[in-house]
């Protein structure tokens, strides 16, 4: 968990610098663009391991721990992460 929370962390500040820089200025400036393609780059970098350990290790252990029924209904609460 401390791997996938570490990683979010990182997810967070790679989006607000892709946020910061997906601007129409930033984009016609060469490299302000070149610094977006950088981030970009970064995201994916992080996101591919990180989904992998997701899918192969944490979604099957919360699989099983918490019942078919209360899993489905967690996708119908409201998201308050912030």
């Amino acid at each position: 968990m401390d791997v996938l929370l570490t990683q979010h962390q990182a997810g967070r500040r790679v989006t607000d610098t892709t946020l910061r820089l997906a601007t129409l200025k930033a984009i016609r400036d060469p490299d302000e663009r070149r610094m977006l393609a950088d981030s970009l780059r970064s995201f994916i970098r992080m996101y591919n391991p990180h989904e992998a350990r997701e899918d192969t290790v944490l979604f099957p252990a919360f699989r099983k721990i918490v019942a078919a029924h209360e899993h489905g209904a967690l996708g119908e609460l409201p998201d308050t992460a912030s």
